[in-house]
C-alpha cells in the first residue's frame, strides 16, 4: 500500500499568519470577561466589560470521556455514488474527483470590514489586501503539502484545480484507481465533482404569509431605514440570483458564477450569475429585499447580498464551485455566509470542511440542514461542527416542515436552531414575480438575517472592530425558544426580541473539571423568562468535551441544568420562579482532552421594571 508523506505544519508559519489579525482590546469577546447590554433598538446600552476575578473559578470532579466514533474505513471515504460508477462503468473510464486530505492548518481570523464605508474605500481596500496576504500565506503553505499529496496519487491522477480553504485536490483520474487512492491514511474523502443533489427545496406550500409575517415570528423588524444593525454584507451561496427584480434593486454587489469561474473570486469562464433554478433570488430578498413591492415583502435586513453561483444551470451541486465560493466570501471579507445547499457527504466531506474552516477565518456560516425526501442525513455543511445548521417551522401554523433531523454520525444536535418557512417572497421568474418559498431553503435566510443583526448590534453597541463568530452562535442558541434542546428542534425557533431588556454575555477559557460561576444581578419585577444558553468549537478529529451550563439562584440552589452529552451547545431556561437576587450562570467542562477550551455564552432575562444591572462581582 502507498504510504503518504504529512509534513507537520511549520510553527513560524501559523504564527506568521496569526499575527496578522490579532485580537485587540476591542475584538469580542475578549476571553474571562462579561459583557452586558440593557434595552434594544436606539435606547439600548451597553455597560463597561468587567473581568471575572479568579474566585469565579474553581475545580471539581471529572467523568469518563466519550470515546471517539470508530474510525472510518477505506470504503466510508468513497462517496456512494463514486461506488455505483465504479461498479457499472469500465476501470479506464476518467471522471472528475474531489480528494480531500487529513488538515493540521487552522486558517487565521480574517481581518474586519469596516461595515460604514464602502468596500472600494481605501480602509476596505487596504484590509482586502490584508486578506490576500493571508491567503498567500495558506496557499504556499497548502502547495507544500500537496507536492506529497500529488506524487502518492501516482502518475495516472490529474490535478485540475487546489484549493485553500480546505486540503482539497480537483482531479481528473480513472475509475480502477479509487480503491488504491482510498486506502492511503492521509485521504479522507474522496467524492464525484458533481452532487445528484438539487437545492433543497419542495413542491408544496401553504399560502398567506409574507415575510413581514416571518420578520413578526423570528422577532425582527427588518431595520427598515438602514439604521442600527441591519447593514454589512452577506455572501451567499446558492444558484444564483436575478439581480433585476425591483425587490433587490440597491442591494445586489459582486455576482459571480463559481461554477464557470475558476479564478480567484469567481471570475473567468463563462459567466452565468443568473438564478436558473429560481432559488437563490428567493433566499437573496429574504435576507434583504426592499420595499418597492410593500412592506410585507421587505427583508430581515439592509445588507448588500453578494452572490456566488454553486450551482451549475439545471443540475446538482458543484462542489468545486462550493470551494471558490467560500474562498471568494472570504477574501471579500463577507463575515456572515448563507449556504443555501444540501450535499449528501458526512462530516469530513469537502462541503462541510469549507463552512467549518470559514469560520475559523471569522465568518459566520449559516446553513440549510436540509429537506426529507432529498437528503437522508443532515446535509452539509450543516452538518459541520462550526456551522448554524436551520431547520424550519411552516407558517401559519407553527408546524415543523420538511426538514431533515439530526443527529449526526457522532451524536451532535442538528438542527441548531429554526426559522419560518413557507413566506411569499421574490422569484426568479420576472422581474416582479413572487413565490412562496418552502422548507429549509425559506427558513435558513431568515436565520442569515438574525446573525446579520445580531453581529451588527454587538459590534455597535460595544465599539468593536470584530466579533467572534462563536459569540453569535451562542446568542442565537440563546434566543431559541425550546427550554432543552433535541434533534428535532435544536434550541428551537428563534425569536430574537425575547430578551431585550438584560443581556449578559462573553466567553470563558476552561480545562477539563473546571468550573465557572458568573454572577447575574436580576431585580424589577414582571419576569418573563430567564435563560442561557452555550456553544463552543470542536472539529470532527478531536476528543468531544461535555460542557454542561446550570442557572443557580439566589440561595444557591441549581433550578435547571442543560447537559446534553453529545452537543456541543446547551440551553437552560426557567420561565416561573424567577426571583430578584444575584443568580449564577454556571459553566462546566465534565470531560474531554487536556488542554484549554474556549466556552461562548449568553444569558438574560425580560423585565419591563429594572434596577441596577451592572456585573455584581
Amino acid at each position: 500500500m502507498r504510504q503518504l508523506a504529512f509534513p507537520l505544519l511549520a510553527a513560524l508559519f501559523l504564527t506568521s499568519i496569526a499575527s496578522a489579525h490579532s485580537p485587540t482590546a476591542t475584538d469580542i469577546p475578549q476571553p474571562n470577561v462579561v459583557y452586558s447590554i440593557r434595552g434594544d433598538g436606539a435606547g439600548a446600552v451597553a455597560a463597561a466589560p468587567v473581568p471575572l476575578p479568579d474566585h469565579a473559578f474553581s475545580d471539581g470532579p471529572t467523568e469518563p470521556p466519550l470515546p471517539l466514533p470508530p474510525a472510518r474505513r477505506p470504503d466510508e471515504k468513497i462517496h456512494p455514488e463514486l461506488r455505483a460508477m465504479a461498479a457499472t462503468l469500465g476501470v479506464d473510464e476518467m471522471v472528475e474527483v474531489m480528494i480531500g486530505f487529513a488538515d493540521d492548518l487552522v486558517l487565521p481570523r480574517f481581518p474586519e470590514p469596516v461595515v460604514d464605508q464602502p468596500m472600494d474605500s481605501l480602509a476596505n481596500l487596504a484590509r482586502m489586501n490584508e486578506a490576500e496576504g493571508l491567503i498567500g500565506g495558506i496557499r504556499e503553505q497548502r502547495d507544500r503539502i500537496y507536492e506529497n499529496h500529488i506524487q502518492a496519487l501516482g502518475p495516472n491522477v490529474t490535478v485540475l484545480e487546489r484549493f485553500w480553504i480546505t486540503p482539497t485536490l480537483l482531479v481528473r483520474m480513472p475509475l480502477g484507481e479509487i480503491a488504491a487512492i482510498a486506502q492511503l491514511e492521509e485521504v479522507t474523502t474522496l467524492e464525484p465533482r458533481a452532487s445528484m443533489i438539487a437545492p433543497p427545496s419542495c413542491p408544496f406550500a401553504p399560502t398567506g404569509c409574507q415575510v413581514d409575517d416571518g420578520r413578526f415570528y423570528i422577532g425582527s423588524s427588518g431595520d427598515p431605514n438602514g439604521q442600527g444593525y441591519g447593514g454589512g454584507s452577506v455572501a451567499l451561496l446558492d444558484t444564483g440570483v436575478r439581480p433585476t427584480h425591483v425587490q433587490l434593486a440597491g442591494r445586489i454587489g459582486l455576482l459571480r458564477d463559481c461554477v464557470a469561474g475558476t479564478s480567484p473570486g469567481c471570475t473567468g469562464g463563462s459567466q452565468q450569475p443568473n438564478d436558473s433554478h429560481n432559488h437563490g433570488t428567493s433566499s437573496a430578498a429574504i435576507i434583504s429585499a426592499n420595499a418597492n413591492q410593500g412592506n410585507q415583502f421587505r427583508g430581515m435586513s439592509v445588507a448588500t447580498i453578494n452572490s456566488f453561483k454553486v450551482y451549475p444551470n439545471g443540475g446538482g451541486l458543484d462542489r468545486p464551485a462550493v470551494q471558490r465560493g467560500f474562498q471568494a466570501a472570504l477574501a471579500n471579507l463577507d463575515k456572515v455566509i448563507v449556504a443555501e445547499m444540501q450535499d449528501d457527504t458526512g462530516e469530513a466531506g469537502t462541503t462541510t470542511v469549507a463552512g467549518d474552516n470559514a469560520f475559523n477565518a471569522g465568518a459566520v456560516v449559516i446553513a440549510a440542514n436540509g429537506n426529507q425526501g432529498q437528503v437522508t442525513g443532515v446535509g452539509g455543511p450543516a452538518n459541520g461542527h462550526r456551522v448554524i445548521g436551520t431547520g424550519a417551522r411552516s407558517l401559519p401554523s407553527g408546524n415543523i416542515a420538511y426538514q431533515v433531523n439530526g443527529p449526526t454520525s457522532d451524536g451532535r444536535i442538528k438542527p441548531d436552531l429554526q426559522a419560518p418557512t413557507d413566506t411569499q417572497t421574490a422569484s426568479a421568474a420576472s422581474d416582479t414575480a413572487l413565490r412562496y418559498y418552502a422548507g429549509t431553503s425559506g427558513a435558513t435566510p431568515y436565520m442569515g438575517g438574525a446573525a446579520v443583526q445580531h453581529r451588527n448590534r454587538l459590534l455597535s453597541l460595544l465599539g468593536a472592530t470584530s466579533v467572534h463568530p462563536g459569540q453569535v452562535y451562542a446568542r442565537l442558541i440563546h434566543y431559541g425558544t425550546q427550554p432543552i434542546i433535541n434533534d428535532a428542534e435544536g434550541a428551537g425557533p428563534v425569536r430574537i426580541s425575547r430578551f431585550a431588556w438584560h443581556h449578559y454575555f462573553g466567553s470563558v477559557m476552561l480545562t477539563t473539571g473546571q468550573q465557572v460561576d458568573i454572577p447575574v444581578n436580576i431585580c424589577g419585577a414582571n419576569f418573563f423568562v430567564l435563560a442561557g444558553a452555550l456553544w463552543w468549537p470542536e472539529n470532527a478529529a478531536s476528543a468531544h468535551r461535555r460542557v454542561q451550563l446550570s442557572l443557580v439562584d439566589p440561595s444557591g440552589v441549581t433550578r435547571v441544568t442543560g447537559s446534553h452529552p453529545t452537543s456541543v451547545f446547551q440551553k437552560a431556561e426557567m420561565t416561573s420562579g424567577i426571583v430578584s437576587g444575584i443568580w449564577k450562570v454556571r459553566i462546566k467542562v465534565l470531560s474531554g482532552p487536556s488542554g484549554s477550551q474556549q466556552v461562548f455564552w449568553s444569558a438574560g432575562y425580560n423585565s419591563y421594571i429594572g434596577c441596577g444591572w451592572s456585573v455584581p462581582l
